[in-house]
């Protein structure tokens, strides 16, 4: 009697449950941003960028240098017929266009599909990452906060390896949601999502850096959960790099240098009068648009969520920290790096504004409960007469909002 193979009916039975609970565990709220940012972006999906996009030419060249090792393997059967072998650099995302060409053929709206797909789902995750911590308002605000960023909508809809980066350096920092995940296993499944951001681009690295760094001064040291998760991400990522050095390094040692070689050139301000002088030309003109109307109502969000975070520490939940470091550690390394070195066009800011999202979300939701406890207080204190204070006016709530935040301060450190 001959045996089929495959898994067991109950087993399979089983993953197909299990995968429908799963599917019905997403909230709709958290569908419904995905869904609407890619329809937006997917109505432009033909058109090219405009023309004052960005100082740089990327956005009306780089769509089709991207491209071509893909293009080459669907339509001629190899990578590469010349010198020109970025693949081997950027192997993750070459894949997936390879795949989507071979879907749906070649041609621009093809490869773009992919990249609004990559950050429409990063919207989602966050709406739905977030909605157990901050709740279903704070979570909303959050994914509409990163899709509603002019870098999102403008690199979103085109070939560009930061849509694919921002989905990976999302999903692994979305792990440290979960306090199930915060363990070895956690680390390995956030670290193979931080190998597909820098496999994608290398100096997705800094971002992740900034990530683990953060994580490791505020709690590594003394929470056993979060050092494996570590130590997880940390021999992920290595190990991943390790297989590339040998399966593509290696046999392709000279390419890979040619393929780097075509990478723009960039320093870095070593000294403090050089580094004052690059932040002061960052924030004044040279931030190619983005300290302004491409980032600028997020980076404000950010910073005010950021000042909250500090403020009303107290109040935040356990993944409620960890997440806000992690994404201090994100946003602050990352910004540290544009703000240092001499090439730095919009787009390298484009992995970063989750980070920004995810501060502003959570800033807004303990922000917000103080805010609430402090009305009802102040309502239920209103309902009952005091004859001591008949002659005491209303105060204003911005006159009072200073002393309020300074009381809670000197709470949080007693």
């Amino acid at each position: 009697m001959s045996r089929t193979s495959g898994p067991p009916p109950t087993v399979a039975r089983f993953s197909i449950r299990a995968t429908v609970a799963w599917l019905r565990g997403i909230p709709i709220e958290a569908i419904l941003v995905g869904l609407g940012l890619f329809a937006l972006l997917a109505l432009l999906v033909a058109a090219d960028p405009p023309t004052n996009a960005s100082t740089s030419l990327a956005p009306f060249t780089d769509e089709g240098f991207n491209l071509v090792n893909s293009r080459n393997l669907i339509q001629l059967g190899q990578w590469s017929n010349d010198e020109w072998t970025r693949h081997l650099v950027e192997l993750p995302f070459s894949l997936l266009e390879a795949a989507a060409f071979q879907l749906g053929g070649v041609g621009i709206v093809q490869a773009r599909l992919p990249m609004i797909a990559c950050v429409s789902v990063t919207a989602s995750a966050l709406v739905w990452g977030l909605r157990g911590l901050v709740g279903r308002a704070c979570a909303i605000f959050c994914g509409l906060a990163f899709a509603g960023s002019g870098l999102v909508l403008l690199y979103g809809r085109l070939v560009f390896f930061e849509d694919l980066v921002v989905l990976g350096i999302t999903l692994g920092t979305l792990v440290l949601v979960r306090d199930s995940l915060l363990n070895l296993r956690g680390g390995i499944l956030a670290g193979g999502c931080y190998a597909i951001a820098i496999g994608t681009k290398p100096n997705a690295a800094f971002a992740v850096l900034g990530i683990l760094v953060a994580l490791s001064v505020a709690w590594g040291w003394r929470d056993r959960g979060l050092r494996r998760w570590l130590v997880g991400a940390g021999l992920t990522i290595g190990l991943s790099g390790l297989v590339w050095a040998i399966a593509i390094w290696l046999p392709n040692r000279s390419a890979v240098a040619i393929d780097i070689s075509t990478w723009p050139a960039v320093q870095f301000a070593l000294t403090p009068r050089a580094i004052a002088h690059s932040v002061a030309v960052y924030l004044s003109r040279g931030s190619d648009q983005v300290v302004g109307p491409l980032l600028g109502p997020l980076l404000a969000l950010a910073a005010a969520g950021a000042v909250a975070i500090v403020a009303f520490r107290r109040r935040l939940s356990g993944p409620e920290a960890r997440l806000a470091v992690a994404a201090a550690g994100w946003a602050g390394f990352g910004f540290a790096i544009l703000l240092d070195v001499s090439y730095r066009p919009n787009r390298y800011a484009v992995p970063l504004v989750p980070a920004l999202a995810i501060l502003a979300a959570i800033g807004l939701h303990v922000g917000g409960q103080w805010l609430a406890e402090r009305l009802e207080a102040r309502r239920v204190d209103a309902a009952e007469p005091n004859p001591e204070r008949a002659f005491d006016p209303a105060a204003p709530a911005l006159v009072a909002a200073p002393a309020l935040l300074a009381q809670q301060i000197g709470r949080a450190h007693v």
